[in-house]
């Protein structure tokens, strides 16, 4: 049987991720050029409409994500969620002021991520690499874990 030679593999997928690295960057920096950047003013608005759904998707995930986690974080952050829905439901019609209001809520919620990321605390690799040894040593092979040992 033939060996396979990983390396190219492993180069490929390499290669890969830093293209969706470099697009992930461009709209990001394509998103704070709409947010009011120097380069805002040369996109059509059909890019400014793609970069605002965008923006306001990612403010969506961002929002449901934290709901997930705590289910009083719309009262923590003082959002209305009726005001919040009429944003993403209807990003072609947003105003000045109602565009400021969003950008508010983003600066609340990575403001709020901050502050529970400091509270929950941010274990380190190795911890988290020790955990798991611990869990696998006790494993056993070939047995279902929901079976009770007989022993």
């Amino acid at each position: 049987m033939k060996k396979a030679d990983y390396t190219k593999v492993e180069q490929q997928l390499e290669e890969g991720l830093r293209k969706i690295k470099v697009r992930k960057l461009l709209r990001y920096a394509d998103v704070s050029a709409a947010m009011g950047g120097s380069a805002a003013k040369e996109l059509s608005v059909a890019q400014r409409q793609e970069i605002i759904k965008a923006f306001l998707k990612n403010l969506q995930v961002e929002v449901t994500d934290l709901k997930k986690k705590d289910a009083s974080v719309f009262e923590k952050l003082e959002i209305d969620t009726a005001e919040l829905k009429k944003y993403f439901e209807n990003p072609s019609q947003l105003t000045g002021e109602d565009w400021e209001k969003v950008k508010t809520i983003r600066q609340k919620v990575a403001q709020y991520k901050k502050d529970l990321r400091k509270q929950l605390g941010n274990p380190n690799d190795e911890e988290i690499i020790e955990k798991q040894r611990k869990k696998q040593k006790i494993r056993r092979f070939n047995i279902n874990e929901k079976w009770v040992p007989l022993h």
